[in-house]
């Protein structure tokens, strides 16, 4: 195994079969800005497209353009107001 800083783009696999995907080349000290973008689904028989070791996955997001992000964070901002 290589070891070195995490970049832009470079994946990270926790314990949790979650899959993380690190964004930007420069980062605090022991620390890592990434984003998750596929977890394991409990369902071991599920038609997901994608599999790690076997573990089905799905997409934390379904898209990632601005566009759809924003949405996406518009509509968890209205429901966290909602439940303040």
């Amino acid at each position: 195994m290589i070891r070195r800083e995490p970049i832009d783009h470079d994946m990270i696999i926790d314990r949790e079969l979650k899959i993380h995907i690190v964004f930007g080349s420069t980062h605090p000290p022991g620390r890592v800005f990434t984003y998750v973008k596929y977890v394991p689904i409990e369902d071991r028989k599920s038609l997901a497209i994608w599999r790690l070791m076997g573990v089905p996955l799905k997409r934390v997001v379904e898209r990632y353009s601005v566009s759809h992000i924003e949405r996406v964070l518009r509509s968890l901002y209205m429901v966290l107001r909602c439940l303040a």
